[in-house]
């Protein structure tokens, strides 16, 4: 039970900081998109700039649902060690609340 209790807050601990390193790069892309929206604006790079334009709702989207996003990698990055994935398959992203 101990065991189990471990691998569960390094799970969630694990969560936590992939949740934090995705919010991050995505606020940070932000950040780059927001400071080269009127230099590709005036520029002949008109794809780079509808690209910009296209991606920022979904990157703002995607800032809404980072917890789930979070707990999507986190399956992805335990899922070859069979004691995190015997838990994990178990796991809701709700578990991660407690």
């Amino acid at each position: 039970m101990e065991n189990k209790q471990a691998l569960l807050e390094k799970i969630k601990g694990s969560h936590e900081n992939i949740a934090l390193t995705v919010g991050t790069l995505l606020a940070m892309m932000l950040v780059v998109y927001f400071l080269t929206y009127s230099g590709l604006a005036n520029s002949t790079y008109t794809s780079l700039f509808w690209f910009e334009m296209l991606s920022s709702p979904i990157i703002v989207m995607a800032l809404f649902y980072i917890r789930n996003i979070a707990f999507l990698l986190l399956k992805i990055r335990f899922k070859c060690s069979p004691e995190y994935k015997a838990v994990l398959d178990r796991l809701q992203l709700s578990d991660l609340n407690e």
